[in-house]
């Protein structure tokens, strides 16, 4: 049997997949890192993988969503672009230790995987996270639930062991609507 999640994202896919453009923190902080490794956690349809391919990173996209990673596959063929792409459960598949320049977490919180994040980059690497906030409540769209909302300053508690280099909150518009979001840009040094 199918993992529930995975079946509730290939059916979003499938009946209403929009292109979105690229996270904005993520292409304001792409000139000031060397590319090298990159993994991008729960990628989607790949918006932020495919950025990370065309500015010569080695990306490795993970999504629950065969359907989503599909849509990804395809444009990265149309734009000539090399990426590679996984079906995962995250829960499950081990992140390796000390292994990516780069890990990236847009749009989704599993607050019992950011410990292996953290390990999973290398030293001097960087994490680049953004996801919703409680505040999302306010606006139309997003999580409601607890488990996939952050608290007020809640992000970098959760990655102690990384220095932080920026750390965000408030609400940006985004597709003509409002999203309350915590963006962390952090460096592993050991």
């Amino acid at each position: 049997m199918a993992h529930p999640h995975r079946q509730f994202w290939d059916t979003r896919y499938r009946e209403g997949y929009q292109p979105r453009s690229s996270s904005a923190l993520l292409e304001r902080w792409l000139s000031r890192l060397t590319p090298g490794r990159a993994l991008d956690v729960a990628c989607g349809a790949g918006r932020n993988t495919l950025l990370l391919a065309e500015h010569g990173w080695r990306a490795l996209g993970i999504d629950i969503s065969p359907v989503a990673l599909h849509i990804a596959r395809d444009e990265a063929q149309r734009r000539d672009l090399n990426v590679d792409l996984l079906a995962a459960d995250l829960t499950d598949w081990p992140l390796p230790t000390a292994h990516f320049d780069l890990v990236c977490v847009f749009r989704f919180l599993d607050r019992a995987l950011c410990p292996k994040l953290a390990l999973s980059v290398r030293p001097g690497g960087v994490l680049i996270y953004e996801t919703f906030t409680v505040a999302q409540r306010n606006y139309e769209g997003g999580p409601r639930s607890d488990a996939m909302l952050l608290q007020p300053g809640e992000l970098p508690a959760l990655f102690p062991s990384l220095a932080v280099l920026e750390h965000t909150e408030g609400v940006i518009e985004e597709g003509g609507r409002p999203r309350a979001l915590a963006g962390l840009v952090a460096r592993r040094s050991d």
